[in-house]
């Protein structure tokens, strides 16, 4: 999303909160993909103008995979407590995003369909 609704919420400070600025968010997000070794192509909008779905777009040498999550993400949080620093630099956010390790899990009693296919 272009922006968040809340947004005069307190500061973030652990993994599943979201950035505040949503312009350092996209940075970062980009960032990650590209220490990663990733081309990206990040696509925002304003919520009304958004699917309920959310689709990730991989594209390699032997084609490309389109991955649909149809709740989108909102209820997987990491399984324990991960504190991270909003506040640093883009490039430090990026690094640390790469290093963290954690498992990631769904609200109680909320699911997430996933559909992979082929494209292209």
């Amino acid at each position: 999303m272009a922006a968040r609704r809340g947004s005069d919420v307190s500061l973030p400070h652990f993994i599943e909160h979201d950035w505040r600025d949503m312009a350092m968010r996209d940075a970062v997000a980009e960032k990650v993909m590209a220490q990663a070794g990733f081309d990206v192509l990040l696509d925002t909008d304003d919520r009304a103008n958004i699917r309920h779905a959310r689709t990730l777009q991989i594209e390699g040498t032997g084609g490309a995979i389109e991955i649909l999550l149809d709740q989108g993400l909102g209820h997987w949080r990491a399984a324990e407590r991960v504190r991270f620093d909003f506040t640093t630099r883009m490039e430090d956010q990026a690094r640390k995003l790469l290093e963290l390790r954690f498992r990631v899990a769904g609200a109680a009693n909320s699911q997430t369909e996933i559909f992979i296919g082929r494209s292209g």
